[in-house]
């Protein structure tokens, strides 16, 4: 069962915008049209991009490949799990239907930017490239689990201010990690984070996730720091 509810979420990520509903934003309040363009292939920086992923692939440990083996469904306790310290269980509780629904918002404005630009994954190009990750479809730029990484580090830095740069830190390694296993570019994941950014500055405008996390802050006021 929690196999199948990973699978759901990252559907979630990467389906069709036509597929859910925004629950917090606006259609309009992020212009996917003028996302930035990855480099072209064969270009001095696609190359660049290219070595950065092997670069990562003649560095990585078994223990890189096994962390970023289990971030891959993009569940919020292989996120920000105990086992890295950054929330107990009772918070990964309280919290994961706020991060089900910053997942849903993002993978509204992730989806057309993928299919816009069409970039393929590192491996897909590459015969060098190595995954040690499970092997995924869809395009590569930019990252989804690097944007989500960064937008709900962000978010769970109001709820938890004490642990903003824990937060930070975690949510950018998810990132990073998709690099290490080899399915994504080191710019996708970089543009993923910058995604991010856009997408947090446009929740803390909205009402609706504002309430959300005065709420949440209130409820775990009674929850100890795991930290």
């Amino acid at each position: 069962m929690k196999k199948l509810q990973q699978i759901g979420l990252l559907f979630l990520l990467l389906a069709p915008a036509a597929q859910a509903d925004l629950i917090f934003l606006r259609p309009n309040d992020i212009d996917t049209r003028h996302f930035p363009a990855p480099p072209r292939e064969g270009s001095a920086a696609d190359a660049k991009d290219i070595d950065g992923v092997l670069r990562w692939q003649h560095d990585r440990t078994k223990q890189d490949c096994a962390r970023a083996t289990d971030e891959a469904g993009a569940s919020l306790k292989s996120f920000y799990g105990m086992s890295h310290r950054v929330m107990s269980d009772a918070e990964i509780t309280a919290v994961k239907s706020l991060y089900d629904d910053i997942m849903n918002d993002a993978g509204e404005f992730i989806s057309p930017i993928k299919k816009h630009w069409a970039r393929p994954r590192p491996f897909q190009r590459d015969s060098r490239v190595q995954i040690c990750v499970p092997k995924v479809t869809g395009f590569s730029y930019p990252s989804g689990h690097s944007t989500l990484g960064r937008v709900t580090a962000l978010s769970f830095g109001l709820i938890f201010p004490d642990r903003k740069n824990a937060l930070l830190d975690r949510g950018d390694e998810v990132g990073t990690d998709r690099v290490i296993g080899g399915v994504h570019h080191p710019l996708d994941v970089e543009m993923g984070r910058k995604l991010g950014d856009q997408l947090f500055a446009a929740l803390k405008k909205s009402p609706v996730f504002n309430q959300r996390i005065a709420d949440l802050k209130r409820r775990l006021r009674r929850y100890r720091s795991v930290r």
